[in-house]
C-alpha cells in the first residue's frame, strides 16, 4: 500500500481539485485531524457512508497520525481506500505528516511496536513529502491544513511549486517557507499578521488576510483543521464566517472533552456540520458490522449546524457517559495542582467545603472545559455534598498520578530513538548526557539534556527514565543508556549475521569488561562511530578467535553485519545503534550490569 501510494501521490498535482457531485458522487465530507483515532474514522464513515464512486466522496485534510494509538490503522485505511477509488478519496498533507513531528509525537513508536523495525517508517515519510498541500472544491472553496502564507501575493498556482520534501523551517526559499505556512499557521481575530505562531517563523493571520486570499484566487470559503476550536465543538467559524476550522479527533488525547467535526457538502455551496462523540472501538466496530457498504445508509443533509450526536442506541448512551466519566477522572489528575491552588484561592479560611457552583465553576475555569455541566457527573466522581457544599479536599485527594509500565517503556524509548537519530559520537553523547563529566548522569542534568535532543519532560518523566533503584542518585552514563535501549528491532538479521553477532556477545562475557570496551576497541580512528573498515577489522579479529570464527573473514559478511548495526541508514556505526543488537542473557545483566563503565 505504501509504495504504491507513494507511486501515486508523486504523479498528483500539488493541489487537488475536485467538486461536490462529481461522477456520481451524491456528498462530499471534509474530515479535519484524526490523530490516529480509529473510533473516530469509523464513526465518520458509518455516519456519513464509507467511500463509494456513487455515493460519499471524501476529503481528509491532513494530521491522521501521532498522538492516538492507531496512527497505523487509520492511515492504511485512507490510503487504501485512496489506492481503491483515487477520484473519491482525498489527502492533504498536515503537520504531523512529518518526519521530524512523528518522529517525536507517536508515529515512529507505533510503527517500532507494530512492525520491529523502522524500514516501515522510512516508507511511510516518503509518502508523506509527496501528499498534496491543498484541494479545491466547486472552484469556490480552499480545504488546507494549517492556513495562510506569510507572503501576500500567493496564489494557488504558486502552490504548484511547494517542494516534495521534509517541511524546513529554517529554509531560506520562499517555495519551502510556503510549505511551512500551509501545515503550521493559525488564523486569530486580529488584522494582519504577527510572528507568534507554535513553530519558529510561523505567522498568525487575520480577517483581512484570508479575505485578500480569498479574493486574489476568486474563492469564497477557506476550511482549515490544525488545532482543537476553543469552542469546544469539532468546528469554530471565523473572519466573518469566510474561515472555518475542522477538528474530527473527539475527545482529542482521550483528556480534552470535545466534540469531533466533519463538513458535509451536499451541493455546491450547500454543506451542514455534523458533530459526534466517538463510542469506543468495539462499539464501532459492531456498528461497522451492521453496514451494508455497497449500499450506505446515510442520513440527508442540509445547510444549517447540527447538534452533537452518536451511534444510536441505550448501550452506546450508557457506554459513552462511561468513557466521559473516565475521561472527566484523568482531566482531573491532569489539573490536580492547579485545582487545589485554586480551591485553596476561594475557600481563604481552610474550610475544606465550597459551594456546589463554586465547584462546578471552579473546574470550568481551570480545565477550559466549561460547556461541560459538571454538576450531571457529582454522583459519578464520588462527590461528598454536605448541605449544599462540596468537600472540595476530599474530591482532589482521591487522585493519584499512577505511572504505567507501558508509559514508562514508550518515554525511553522516545528519548533511545531520537539519541540514535542524532547518530553522535561518543564522546559527543556522554557530553549531552552527563554535563558535569563526572560518569554519571543525575536528573538535573537530564533536565538539560533533554531540551538539546528537541524533547521536553515533567520532572515525573526525568524521575521515570532513571533506572527504579536509582531514581534518588546519580548512575553512570553506560547503565543509564542500557536502562533505555530496547530488545533490537531493526529488520530481522540472517542467520550467518546472528552468529555474529552471539559470537561477539561471547567475546564481551569472556575478554571484554563491557561492549562499551568492544566498541571502542574497533575503533580505529578513535572518532566515536564504527564504519565498515572498522567493522571489517572486528571480522577479522573474530576470525582469530577461534577456529570456528574463521568463516567471519568475509567482506560481503561484514557488510551485512554493518546493515544489522546502522539502524539509522547512516553509512556509520554509533554506540547507541551498537549497544541495541545486543540483550545479553539476564544471568549477563546481572553479573555484568554494575560493571559497566563508570
Amino acid at each position: 500500500i505504501l509504495t504504491q501510494a507513494r507511486v501515486h501521490f508523486a504523479k498528483c498535482p500539488r493541489v487537488t481539485r475536485t467538486a461536490t457531485l462529481s461522477g456520481s458522487h451524491k456528498r462530499l465530507v471534509v474530515v479535519g485531524d484524526l490523530h490516529g483515532q480509529l473510533p473516530d474514522l469509523l464513526t465518520i464513515f458509518v455516519e456519513n457512508g464509507f467511500p463509494d464512486p456513487q455515493g460519499t466522496q471524501y476529503v481528509f485534510n491532513g494530521d491522521l497520525v501521532d498522538r492516538g494509538a492507531y496512527s497505523i490503522e487509520v492511515l492504511t485505511l485512507v490510503l487504501a481506500y485512496k489506492l481503491l477509488y483515487p477520484e473519491t478519496v482525498h489527502v492533504n498533507r498536515g503537520n504531523h505528516e512529518t518526519e521530524s513531528i512523528s518522529t517525536q509525537y507517536g508515529l515512529m513508536n507505533e510503527v517500532v511496536q507494530k512492525y520491529g523495525s523502522t524500514h516501515i517508517f522510512g516508507l511511510i515519510c516518503q509518502v508523506f513529502n509527496q501528499l498534496p498541500v491543498c484541494t479545491v472544491i466547486d472552484n469556490s472553496v480552499v480545504v488546507v491544513h494549517g492556513g495562510v502564507t506569510r507572503y501576500d501575493g500567493i496564489t494557488l498556482a504558486h502552490l504548484e511549486n511547494v517542494p516534495r520534501e521534509e517541511a524546513d523551517m529554517y529554509s531560506t526559499d520562499q517555495n519551502a517557507l510556503v510549505l511551512v505556512d500551509l501545515l503550521w499557521t493559525d488564523p486569530m481575530p486580529q488584522w494582519g499578521r504577527i510572528e507568534a505562531g507554535r513553530a519558529p517563523g510561523v505567522v498568525t493571520f487575520g480577517p483581512d488576510v484570508t479575505a485578500n486570499f480569498l479574493r486574489s484566487n476568486g474563492m469564497g470559503l477557506l476550511i482549515r483543521s490544525h488545532q482543537v476550536p476553543s469552542t469546544g465543538y469539532g468546528y469554530e467559524d471565523m473572519h466573518d464566517g469566510k474561515l472555518i476550522t475542522i477538528f474530527s479527533a473527539s475527545n482529542y488525547c482521550g483528556t480534552q472533552g470535545n466534540w469531533g467535526g466533519v463538513l458535509v457538502f451536499s451541493e455546491p455551496g450547500n454543506y451542514t456540520i455534523k458533530q459526534y462523540m466517538a463510542p469506543p472501538l468495539h462499539q464501532v466496530r459492531d456498528a461497522v458490522l451492521k453496514v451494508d457498504i455497497e449500499e450506505p445508509q446515510v442520513a440527508p443533509v442540509n445547510a444549517s449546524i447540527g447538534e452533537p450526536a452518536t451511534l444510536e442506541s441505550d448501550a452506546a448512551d450508557q457506554e459513552l457517559r462511561q468513557s466521559v466519566v473516565q475521561t472527566l477522572h484523568q482531566i482531573v489528575v491532569c489539573h490536580k495542582a492547579d485545582l487545589m491552588a485554586h480551591y485553596s484561592r476561594v475557600d481563604p479560611r481552610g474550610t475544606g467545603f465550597v459551594p456546589l457552583q463554586t465547584w462546578a465553576k471552579g473546574l470550568a475555569e481551570v480545565t477550559k472545559l466549561d460547556k461541560i455541566d459538571w454538576t450531571e457527573y457529582q454522583e459519578e466522581l464520588g462527590l461528598l455534598v454536605v448541605e449544599g457544599s462540596v468537600a472540595w479536599r476530599q474530591f482532589l485527594n482521591k487522585y493519584q498520578v499512577k505511572v504505567e509500565a507501558k508509559w514508562v517503556d514508550d518515554l525511553k524509548r522516545t528519548v533511545y530513538e531520537r539519541l540514535t537519530r542524532t547518530d553522535l559520537s561518543v564522546p559527543s553523547l556522554f557530553q549531552v548526557l552527563d554535563e558535569g563529566q563526572d560518569g554519571m548522569v543525575d536528573v538535573a542534568e537530564l533536565r538539560k539534556a533533554m531540551p538539546k535532543l528537541g524533547l521536553s519532560m515533567s520532572e515525573e518523566q526525568l524521575q521515570a527514565l532513571l533506572p527504579g533503584a536509582d531514581r534518588d542518585r546519580k548512575v553512570d552514563v553506560l547503565t543509564f543508556i542500557q536502562s533505555l535501549a530496547p530488545r533490537y528491532s531493526g529488520d530481522p538479521v540472517p542467520p550467518e549475521v546472528r552468529e555474529v553477532l552471539t559470537a561477539i556477545e561471547t567475546t564481551f562475557a569472556t575478554g571484554c569488561k563491557t561492549l562499551l570496551d568492544m566498541f571502542l576497541r574497533f575503533d580505529s580512528n578513535k572518532n566515536g562511530i564504527l564504519e565498515l573498515n572498522e567493522i571489517q577489522q572486528m571480522m577479522i579479529w573474530l576470525s582469530t578467535r577461534s577456529d570456528q570464527y574463521a568463516k567471519f573473514n568475509r567482506i560481503d559478511l561484514a557488510a551485512k553485519v554493518m546493515k544489522a548495526f546502522d539502524t539509522n541508514e547512516s553509512g556509520t556505526v554509533s554506540l547507541l545503534e551498537f549497544l541495541s543488537c545486543f540483550q545479553p542473557a539476564q544471568h549477563a545483566v546481572e553479573d555484568y550490569g554494575h560493571q559497566l563503565v563508570q
